[in-house]
């Protein structure tokens, strides 16, 4: 009998448990960390604020519950292209910095593709909480890399100028998560027009994998719609990507 009646209070818990973190997850969604409400989120989930206190300290501690798993991810694969830039310092292999941004771009792009709301939710309302904190600390790790990594080349740039960078790419990847409409892009960045035939060529080869991607190549200043083998791309030049995605 004991053993039959625990077996219905794991069932019964775990029925709660789920009731809490859909509300939770609908309440963080729709307002963010800050302006959710703990008692918003007890009705929602037809429950008392008792029962979530009995199973999270705090709101922090709900959210961090909720994301926990993309989190883990995310912070997983950043720790690599931390690795990965510092590899590039130590033997100041520019190929491999550069190879640290298109593995950047693929973590982004694969939370976004695979977890599209738990990505809006860990990057785009999580302002306030702890993964908040964890995610700014790994930005000024990055940025702290880039820097040792450009000052082993030689290249004269200043911190500040580093981390601006580094904030920048991260709040373009965070705009870009939190209005997603469903279209993946292919991006492309032209700073020499000896290299357009490769970048034009990547494309090509990226429509085998995924056929109804958007084809951006960003330039300095030219703007065109070139045809590659019957693809469309879009040559945009950076001042107009900027301003389209408002950053």
């Amino acid at each position: 009998y004991l053993e039959r009646w625990g077996t219905v209070n794991l069932v019964k818990n775990h029925l709660l448990d789920s009731k809490i973190t859909t509300a939770a997850f609908v309440e963080f969604l729709e307002k963010g960390f800050s302006q959710a409400s703990l008692h918003q989120i007890s009705e929602k989930a037809g429950v008392t604020t008792g029962a979530l206190y009995t199973r999270y300290k705090n709101k922090n501690d709900l959210f961090c519950a909720l994301v926990k798993d993309i989190y883990s991810s995310y912070i997983n694969d950043s720790q690599k292209i931390l690795t990965l830039i510092s590899n590039a310092a130590d033997s100041k292999d520019i190929d491999m910095f550069w190879r640290s941004f298109s593995l950047e771009k693929r973590v982004y792009l694969t939370l976004l593709s695979n977890h599209c709301k738990a990505c809006q939710l860990l990057f785009c309302k999580s302002s306030g909480t702890t993964i908040e904190e964890k995610i700014s600390s790994f930005l000024g790790e990055k940025a702290d890399r880039t820097f040792s990594m450009l000052s082993a080349l030689q290249i004269p740039i200043d911190y500040k100028t580093v981390d601006l960078m580094i904030h920048a790419s991260f709040y373009f990847y965070q705009k870009l998560i939190e209005n997603w409409d469903g279209t993946i892009y292919s991006m492309q960045v032209l700073d020499n027009i000896d290299t357009r035939e490769r970048e034009t060529r990547a494309f090509v080869k990226l429509n085998n994998f995924i056929p109804d991607s958007k084809c951006i190549l960003i330039t300095n200043s030219e703007e065109a719609v070139l045809d590659c083998e019957g693809i469309r791309v879009e040559v945009i030049p950076i001042w107009k990507w900027l301003l389209m995605n408002d950053l």
